[in-house]
C-alpha cells in the first residue's frame, strides 16, 4: 500500500521530501563543482562527452562518491511514494535520475579546471541514489515520524525568550571560537635573527638562475587598485596617495644595493656557484645570479607588529628547470623559511609561516606556467591578516588563498588543500549561520504576526549576529570589513529559515 503523506506527517501536515532534496542537491553541488569557476579546456575534443572513468581513486574515494547521492535517492523516494508511486517505479526513477543528475555534474566538470570527470564516478553516484531508495524503503517512515515528533516538540519549546537566549549563548561560543581559529592566521610565529636572500637560500644551494630587477617591501596590505595599476607599470596614482614601502631594492646596478627606505642594510654577498641552463633566450648568459643577503630582522619585527605585508617583484625568470630555485627567502641562518618564494620549472611558488602552514609545509599558493625564460614579469602579493592576494602584470588572480577559521578547523582532522581554502571559509559560514537559521525558522511559527516589536526585533536578530561576526574576525587578523562575508552570513541565517519550513504551511498565531 503506498505510503501516503498524511501517514508520514499527521502533526505537521507536509513531508520532508522537499527539505532534504534541497539540502542533498545543495551538498551535491558544492562539493563537485566548487569553485563554480568554469572555462573552456585548450583540449576538449568532444564538448558534451564523458570520454575517460575519470580520475583513479581509492576505495573510500568510491564509498564517498556513493554516500554523497545516498540523501538525494532517500528524498526522491520519499516524494514519490507520497504520491502513491510503486515501489517499481521508485527504484526506476532513482536510477533514471541519479544517473542524470550525476551525468550533467560530471559533464560540467570538464569546464571546472581543478576538477576531473568520467564515467566512473556516474556509477557509483547512481548506486548511491538506488542505495538512498532503499534505506527510505526499510527505515524511512519511523525515521521521519520522529524527526516530524522532534519538530513539533521544539516548535512548542522555543518561545521567544528562549530562542533569544539559546542563541546569544551559541553565538557567543562561536564568536569565542572563531576569534582563537582567526588568530593562527597571524604572523605570531616568525623566527628573528633572519636574513633577507635574493637568488638563493641561506645554505646557498638551490641558486635560482634568474634576475630580480626590483623588490619593495610594505608592513600593510596594498589596496587591489594601486596592486594592479603597480605591476601594469602605470604611475595614473598621485604619490601622495600611495602607501610607502618600508624596503625597496633597485638591482639594475651591481651590489652592492641600497635599501631606499632606510629599514636594511645594504645587500650584498658572493655570487652563488656558476649554473648551467638551457636556454633559447639569447640574452641569457647561462650563469645563476649572484645569492645576496642582508640582515632582515628590523623587518620580520615590523611585520609582525602589523601582521599585514605586501611584496612588490618585478623578476626575469629563468629558463625551464625542473629544480626548485629559490627567488626570494626570509629566513635565519640555515633555519626554516619565514617567507619563500621560488620557481618550479615554469611555475611560481609562495609559502609564508603562520602556526596554520608552520606545520604544514604544503600549504604553499602556486602560479602555475606564469614563468617563460627571459619573459620579465611584474608581482604584487598582499596579505591583509586572513587573505592574500596575487596581482601579476596589471591582473589580479581570481583564486584566492583564504586563511579564516575554516582552514584551522580542517587543520585538527585533515591535510589542508590550497586549492580548497576557499571551500572552507563558506563551509564555516554554514555550519555557523545556518543551525541558527533553523532555529528562527522554527520559532517563527510561534511568534504571533503584525506587531511591529516583533518585526524589528526578528530584524535584530538576523543582522547583528554577521555583524559581530565579521567584527570578531576583523578584531583578530586586522584586516579589512569584507561586505560579502557579511552577505554570506546574512544569506546562510535566511537560507536555514527558509529551508526548515520548505515543503509545508506555517501556522503562527494570530496577534491579539
Amino acid at each position: 500500500m503506498p505510503l501516503s503523506s498524511r501517514g508520514i506527517d499527521s502533526q505537521i501536515g507536509s513531508s520532508w521530501s522537499v527539505r532534504i532534496l534541497l539540502l542533498a542537491s545543495a551538498g551535491i553541488l558544492f562539493l563537485t563543482l566548487f569553485p563554480f569557476r568554469f572555462a573552456v579546456p585548450d583540449n576538449l575534443a568532444q564538448p558534451v562527452l564523458i570520454t575517460g572513468m575519470g580520475k583513479t581513486g581509492s576505495t573510500f574515494d568510491q564509498f564517498l562518491n556513493v554516500l554523497l547521492f545516498v540523501p538525494f535517492g532517500f528524498g526522491l523516494a520519499e516524494m514519490l511514494r507520497e504520491r502513491g508511486k510503486s515501489k517499481q517505479t521508485v527504484i526506476l526513477a532513482a536510477l533514471a535520475a541519479g544517473a542524470l543528475f550525476s551525468y550533467t555534474i560530471e559533464t560540467l566538470q570538464i569546464y571546472v579546471p581543478t576538477r576531473d570527470s568520467g564515467w566512473g564516478d556516474v556509477f557509483t553516484n547512481t548506486a548511491g541514489c538506488l542505495f538512498g531508495a532503499a534505506a527510505f524503503e526499510a527505515i524511512g517512515a519511523p525515521l521521519l515520524r520522529a524527526a516530524n515528533r522532534g519538530e513539533a516538540a521544539l516548535a512548542l519549546f522555543f518561545t521567544p525568550g528562549i530562542v533569544a537566549g539559546t542563541l546569544a549563548l551559541y553565538f557567543a561560543v562561536w564568536l569565542t571560537v572563531s576569534f582563537q581559529l582567526q588568530q593562527r592566521s597571524r604572523l605570531a610565529d616568525w623566527l628573528p635573527n633572519s636574513l633577507l636572500l635574493v637568488g638563493n637560500d641561506a645554505a646557498t644551494h638551490s641558486a635560482w638562475g634568474g634576475q630580480l630587477l626590483r623588490l619593495e617591501i610594505w608592513d600593510e596590505a596594498l589596496p587591489a587598485n594601486y596592486a594592479a595599476a603597480l605591476t601594469s607599470g602605470s604611475t595614473s596614482l598621485a604619490p601622495r596617495n600611495l602607501p610607502h614601502a618600508i624596503t625597496a631594492y633597485d638591482f639594475s646596478a651591481q651590489p652592492p644595493a641600497a635599501d631606499r627606505a632606510g629599514l636594511l642594510p645594504p645587500i650584498s654577498g658572493k655570487p652563488a656557484p656558476a649554473t648551467p641552463y638551457d636556454s633559447d633566450d639569447p640574452n641569457f648568459d647561462g650563469v645563476a645570479s649572484p645569492a645576496l643577503q642582508t640582515s632582515a630582522t628590523s623587518l620580520v619585527e615590523a611585520l609582525q607588529r602589523t601582521n599585514h605585508f605586501s611584496l612588490h617583484l618585478v623578476c626575469r625568470p629563468a629558463a625551464y628547470s625542473s629544480a626548485p630555485a629559490r627567488i626570494l627567502w626570509i629566513a635565519p641562518q640555515d633555519g626554516a623559511a619565514n617567507l619563500a618564494v621560488r620557481q618550479e620549472g615554469a611555475n611560481f611558488v609562495f609559502w609564508f609561516r603562520n602556526p596554520l602552514s608552520a606545520q604544514h609545509a604544503g600549504l604553499t599558493y602556486v602560479i602555475g606556467d606564469l614563468f617563460a625564460s627571459g619573459k620579465t614579469r611584474d608581482v604584487v602579493i598582499t596579505y591583509d591578516g586572513a587573505q592574500v592576494s596575487f596581482f601579476v602584470d596589471g591582473r589580479r588572480l581570481s583564486r584566492l588563498y583564504r586563511l579564516g577559521p575554516g582552514a584551522a578547523i580542517v587543520w585538527y582532522f585533515r591535510w589542508v588543500r590550497p586549492a580548497e581554502l576557499e571551500a572552507y571559509s563558506d563551509l564555516y559560514y554554514a555550519i555557523v549561520f545556518i543551525p541558527a537559521g533553523v532555529v528562527l525558522g522554527v520559532a517563527r511559527r510561534n511568534t504571533p504576526s503584525g506587531q511591529i516589536a516583533t518585526r524589528i526585533l526578528w530584524l535584530l536578530v538576523i543582522v547583528a549576529p554577521p555583524l559581530l561576526l565579521e567584527a570578531c574576525l576583523i578584531a583578530a587578523s586586522g584586516r579589512r570589513l569584507q561586505v560579502g562575508r557579511v552577505v554570506l552570513s546574512f544569506a546562510m541565517l535566511v537560507a536555514g529559515a527558509l529551508w526548515i519550513n520548505a515543503g509545508r504551511s506555517i501556522r503562527r498565531p494570530a496577534a491579539t
